[in-house]
């Protein structure tokens, strides 16, 4: 734990005299670890408003377009380089707020550094709950003391941050290592893929998701392998969660028969792509398809050869699209692809609806280009 960094001189620390309870609660970290200090926050302030945001640029923005903030918690990697110049923007749109800046242990030697760069105080990128409770004035949670059941510890006070990386498709791993540091007193376990990469003097247990091998997690001695066999059990099991709820959520999304994406999807992220558009103002076309007297095929070849119809309409049309554009099969024959351009055109001559028009006319050589072997192949039906 990094204790809180000391001002040099007599001057009151630059956040002094401001109010003791933190209302409004502005964070700035990038995903993964925002996932995890924002339900701790929460934990401690369930009334507090809580934002987050991804960098200062950001927080800036959004403190001067209505959102102040009494506290603002954020992370050393977005101002390196720039710690005054930083703080001394961050004061400008919000006066009374205290800042908080975090870092990692490997970056604790620079707090006085951050200090005198205008932050009000410095902690660990992973601060416990009673300095979080001291930052946000409220009581400390009366949790489960650390260093208690290695496997009933970490689902008491970890779950909340687990399951939410679950929902959202991201990995447990990173989530899962900080919460079984805070719980068992093992100072950084980490995680890798192949034995050959554990660090020397470190023991470790293999972890599988399922009946696949994931990875092995480590830590230095003195920890033994031991000591870390339950852990690597409580990770196992959110490891095979993760993999059957990423299991269903790819089932319910794509198209079993074509492989792309279903109708369920596409309704789905063309409102959230619109809705984006609109906001960050880029270019999204849809086009929409069917293939012309399709029943006529299914009629006359069977529905063999219809479904091997479909199946490589779709592929070519995934073919002569960009990766991030989507093709999704709507219908029975139908088929709808969202072309959008969240970072401008890729090449100097490159202009979204020439692209658009380019993609379906080479879509369209390819479809009169294309052998489709089931149509040759299938004896026709009377």
């Amino acid at each position: 734990m990094i204790p809180s960094s000391p001002v040099s001189g007599n001057q009151s620390p630059p956040g002094a005299g401001k109010s003791a309870t933190a209302r409004r609660v502005l964070l700035v970290a990038q995903e993964h670890l925002a996932v995890s200090l924002a339900s701790r926050i929460r934990k401690v302030a369930p009334d507090c408003t809580l934002d987050c945001v991804g960098g200062y640029l950001d927080a800036l923005g959004k403190i001067a377009t209505g959102g102040a903030a009494d506290l603002v918690i954020g992370t050393l990697a977005g101002a390196a380089g720039a710690l005054e110049a930083t703080a001394a923007s961050l004061r400008r749109v919000a006066p009374r707020a205290r800042l908080v800046l975090l870092v990692s242990p490997d970056q604790a030697g620079q707090h006085l550094h951050a200090c005198a760069g205008g932050f009000d105080e410095q902690l660990t990128d992973n601060p416990t709950s009673e300095q979080l409770a001291r930052l946000l004035g409220r009581p400390a949670d009366a949790g489960p003391p650390a260093g208690g059941d290695p496997v009933m510890g970490p689902g008491a006070l970890g779950d909340v941050d687990l399951v939410e990386q679950v929902l959202n498709r991201r990995s447990v791993v990173e989530v899962a290592l900080r919460i079984m540091t805070e719980q068992s007193g093992i100072g950084q376990p980490g995680w890798v893929r192949r034995l050959e990469e554990v660090p020397a003097r470190h023991a470790n247990v293999p972890v599988a998701s399922g009946t696949d091998a994931c990875g092995l997690l480590h830590a230095a001695e003195p920890v033994t392998a031991e000591q870390l066999g339950p852990w690597g059990a409580w990770l196992e099991r959110w490891l095979v969660l993760e993999q059957r709820v990423g299991q269903l959520w790819h089932m319910a999304m794509h198209d079993e028969l074509t492989g792309v994406w279903n109708r369920r999807y596409f309704d789905r992220f063309l409102a959230t792509i619109l809705d984006r558009a609109l906001r960050q103002r880029f270019c999204v076309t849809v086009m929409l398809f069917d293939i012309d007297d399709f029943k006529g095929y299914n009629d006359r070849f069977g529905h063999a050869a219809g479904d091997e119809i479909l199946r490589q309409v779709a592929r070519l049309m995934v073919s002569v699209v960009r990766d991030h554009d989507v093709v999704a099969r709507i219908g029975g024959d139908e088929f709808g692809v969202v072309f959008w351009d969240a970072h401008g055109p890729r090449r100097p001559d490159s202009h979204h609806p020439d692209d658009v028009i380019q993609a379906a006319q080479r879509f369209q050589r390819a479809i009169c280009d294309r052998r489709f072997r089931k149509l040759v192949e299938a004896p026709a039906t009377l």
